[in-house]
């Protein structure tokens, strides 16, 4: 999850002169078999809406029927006045204008667009080995709302200046309308990827793939369901957690996805507990993330959580790598944890870049046996030095962060 900046909230591509624009009614979908070799935008009207009340657009690539990776995009988060003050004045609260100027492309011409502005596609350039994913039908849910994709309506935000600022959570009206439009129009997959960048691979992906999974299993089908998440916000403050629940509507959101009633804590271990009772609930989703244990754009957005409380890099480093290591118990769960320090733009932008990566994603897409990676005792508790100063101590700082309490155990090492 990031906080972009007002300049990569407005990406502008330098396109063919003979590029044409076209826009689909709002409302009036074509099917998938009607679309062309071309990129297109289509609006779905209905309830379907940005953060500043501005249209929402979603962009399809045609491709194979049977196949099919739907990617959310990331681009940060707003929960409270101050956030979503920042969000509005960055444009972070209507479609990024890259999208809309993709429409009517062909393909290739698109990814050469996109490669010539720094951006490419996670089923372009080789991400995932052998995994065929180049000619999938993909699908980019763009993001607009700030509220992880999955919020339920309007919220009224108090500036600092005494201004009243509304914005529009409907994170999930949006992904329900694009999801019931895939569905219609794939009715039977073979195999259906979620991935994910940052704010869309923190809990979105994972939720939808489980409610597909328990849709293909009404239906008696044998598609296979995988979910990748990059960089996902899998570590998140108490603060942050409790301003979400209340004011985008969380916990319903995913009630009504999934149909039924969830327990979720309202402190830190609430992104945890999620990804830990779906892959435990539904043993049929194969899921993983990369993350780099080095993240400054994840350790930033702690801190942002936290309101600065939260403590330093190594205390945030603790509570990753020991996330990483419950959920890596599961034996539908695998992770790729780097070295580095990157964070995502697009999937898999910086993680392909790791060696072995494309290899491992590659194997992951096709349901291969496979090892979780990491960049070894650094990338574990046990290779951390804790706040007494002792390293292996796995002694974390408090969930307060005041950099000064010591507690047993990693925070939250029992969720």
């Amino acid at each position: 999850m990031r906080r972009p900046t007002r300049h990569e909230g407005s990406t502008q591509l330098a396109l063919p002169a003979f590029c044409f624009m076209w826009m689909t009614a709002a409302g009036h979908l074509p099917s998938l078999k009607d679309l062309n070799g071309h990129i297109h935008v289509l609006s779905p009207g209905g309830s379907s809406l940005c953060g500043d009340g501005s249209e929402f657009v979603f962009l399809v690539r045609p491709g194979r029927v049977n196949k099919v990776m739907v990617d959310f995009m990331g681009g940060g988060a707003c929960w409270n006045a101050q956030t979503c003050e920042h969000a509005a004045i960055n444009g972070l609260l209507r479609v990024n204008s890259l999208v809309r100027q993709l429409n009517g492309l062909p393909q290739e011409v698109a990814s050469l667009a996109l490669v010539s502005s720094g951006v490419s596609l996670p089923t372009d350039g080789g991400t995932f080995a052998r995994a065929g994913v180049e000619d999938w039908t993909y699908v980019l849910v763009p993001y607009c709302t700030q509220d992880v994709h999955m919020g339920r309506g309007p919220k009224e935000y108090a500036t600092a200046s005494g201004q009243s600022l509304r914005v529009f959570h409907t994170g999930a009206a949006n992904v329900a309308a694009v999801m019931a439009w895939l569905w219609d129009n794939t009715p039977e997959p073979e195999t259906v990827a979620f991935v994910g960048c940052s704010a869309g691979a923190t809990v979105v992906n994972l939720v939808q793939a489980a409610r597909a999974v328990r849709r293909i299993e009404q239906q008696g089908l044998q598609s296979r369901i995988v979910v990748l998440s990059d960089s996902p916000a899998i570590v998140v403050h108490d603060d942050f957690v409790q301003a979400a629940v209340a004011n985008w509507g969380l916990k319903t959101t995913v009630e009504e996805i999934l149909g039924t009633p969830v327990n979720l804590p309202q402190n830190a271990d609430l992104v945890p507990k999620l990804w830990q009772e779906l892959l435990q609930g539904v043993p049929n989703l194969t899921a993983g993330y990369y993350v780099a244990a080095r993240d400054q754009v994840l350790y930033a957005t702690w801190r942002d959580m936290s309101g600065s409380k939260a403590g330093s890099m190594t205390s945030w480093q603790c509570r990753l790598f020991s996330i990483t290591k419950q959920l890596n118990g599961l034996p539908n769960f695998r992770s790729f944890v780097a070295g580095s320090a990157g964070h995502c733009s697009m999937p898999f932008d910086q993680a392909r870049w790791n060696s072995g990566f494309s290899a491992w994603a590659g194997a992951l897409m096709r349901h291969l046996p496979l090892a979780s990676v990491d960049c070894g005792e650094e990338c574990h508790p046990s290779g951390l030095v804790g706040c007494d100063d002792i390293r292996g101590s796995e002694l974390g700082e408090d969930r307060c962060g005041d950099g000064q309490s010591c507690i047993g155990g990693m925070v939250g090492s029992s969720f």
